[in-house]
């Protein structure tokens, strides 16, 4: 084997590898160095093989990504690694905007800060919340001033 097409294959494998690593190590980095790497040898197939080689070579790497993403989609969750890494519908329970609006002109506490979004606690149940006017401190009153699509907006209650 040349010297170039040992830089091709380690170049092709290095970015098959950066990328899976991608999913463990947040940030893109690992998954832009394997995308460049992935095109380095993309640029080593066009000098070694001319043009068809290298059109060949990223006809095959679009074909593995076809290929494998689906897979990944289908298979993964149901793998130990999936499992660890995607959320399970049954672990979280998710309102939809209609089931918000009983929270319509109802008053609460923050339970934290809101710059300007935080936690509050409305009819001692703890749901995200939005300030209308900006920072509200933790453990102030705040009532329900609208409900925006999936979003509850409060504002402080002044004691008067």
């Amino acid at each position: 084997m040349t010297a170039q097409l040992e830089w091709l294959i380690a170049l092709a494998l290095l970015g098959f590898v950066l990328i899976c690593a991608e999913i463990f190590v947040p940030g893109m980095v690992l998954g832009i160095l394997g995308g460049l790497c992935l095109m380095g040898a993309v640029c080593i197939s066009f000098s070694v093989f001319g043009t068809t080689g290298g059109i060949f070579a990223i006809a095959s790497l679009l074909l593995l990504a076809a290929f494998l993403a689906p897979a990944w989609i289908k298979l993964g969750p149901r793998t130990k690694i999936g499992r660890k890494l995607t959320l399970d519908s049954s672990e979280k329970s998710f309102q939809s905007a209609s089931d918000l609006q009983r929270f319509a002109g109802k008053t609460g506490t923050t339970q934290s800060i809101l710059r300007p979004s935080g936690i509050a606690t409305i009819e001692g149940e703890r749901v995200d919340v939005v300030s209308e006017t900006g920072h509200i401190a933790a453990g102030k009153s705040v009532r329900v001033a609208r409900i925006e699509g999936a979003r509850i907006v409060v504002e402080e209650v002044r004691a008067s």
